[in-house]
């Protein structure tokens, strides 16, 4: 009798590592969905000279260059595009380096706004970071 539950206890113990190991192999994935999606936006940044004087804006289209529309955004007195921008990956946001008119400061500030320009807000501000453009990307 100790042998006939011996046995039984080996061969259901057999077979629950068989089931085991089919339901480890299972050749199904199931993968965290990003709740993030790309809008297939592009964003860049555009200088055009109208006579001596130079006119910056920021640009979007789609990613085959259809529906391109320049963003409308109003900086603060004394501060100009400088040249750095990127779209966020949902496609909803834009975010750009600014810096001051004044050669002699060097004063950089990222900006963040919607891409129809509305809803400006400003991320960070360094004074005095040093010749150049405080680049976010």
């Amino acid at each position: 009798m100790k042998k006939l539950l011996l046995s039984s206890i080996v061969l259901f113990l057999f077979a629950a590592s068989i089931m085991l190991f089919q339901v480890s192999c299972q050749k199904e994935a199931n993968a965290r969905i990003n709740n993030t999606t790309q809008q297939n936006k592009l964003v860049y940044f555009k200088i055009k000279e109208v006579g001596s004087t130079e006119i910056a804006s920021i640009n979007i289209c789609n990613i085959d260059g259809t529906n391109n529309v320049v963003v409308p955004i109003i900086l603060p007195s004394g501060e100009k595009l400088a040249g750095d921008v990127a779209i966020t990956p949902d496609g909803s946001e834009i975010i750009f380096s600014a810096t001051d008119t004044n050669p002699t400061t060097y004063n950089g500030s990222i900006y963040t706004c919607n891409t129809d320009g509305s809803g400006l807000r400003k991320i960070i501000s360094e004074p005095d970071f040093g010749y150049g453009y405080l680049n976010p990307f």
